[in-house]
């Protein structure tokens, strides 16, 4: 028997360049799992400083856990193996959106609903949507 591999099994494992197109689509789908992590945490983090806000040490403690949250996430991102073409083009909207929804959210509710369960539950649900709606529309692209 010869050490040669035959025609067959090397024709055999040749893929169509679509199959392989769509190999690299189904391995970039991973930046929608990573911007729905970010939206309900983003969401999260502005419910408990906001339930939480007059209470520096409990702030200093979800702080402490978002970093925990942000760390674990960028060295999950950084293992990926590919990514769709032009993400920034097509991403940065959801993460402005969930950026200025936060800051509008904690700087009002802090100033006129501090511990208002009625506010930052709305208002958590608000801060996510940007980033929810860009995990959902990068897992079908």
């Amino acid at each position: 028997m010869s050490d040669e591999p035959s025609a067959r099994p090397a024709a055999d494992s040749l893929r169509t360049p679509e199959e392989t197109a769509e190999e690299k689509r189904q391995s970039a789908r991973w930046m929608g799992i990573y911007m729905a992590v970010f939206g309900v945490g983003f969401g999260l983090m502005g419910l408990l400083i906001g339930l939480v806000g007059s209470h520096p040490a409990a702030v200093l403690g979800v702080l402490g856990a978002w970093s925990l949250v942000v760390g674990v996430m960028v060295f999950w991102s950084a293992r990926q193996g590919a990514v769709l073409a032009m993400p920034p083009r097509r991403t940065v909207p959801y993460w402005a959106g969930s950026a200025v929804l936060y800051a509008v959210g904690l700087f009002g509710g802090l100033a006129l609903a501090p511990g208002d369960v009625r506010f930052w539950i709305p208002a958590a649900a608000v801060i996510a949507v940007p980033l929810l709606i860009g995990a959902w529309r990068e897992a079908k692209a």
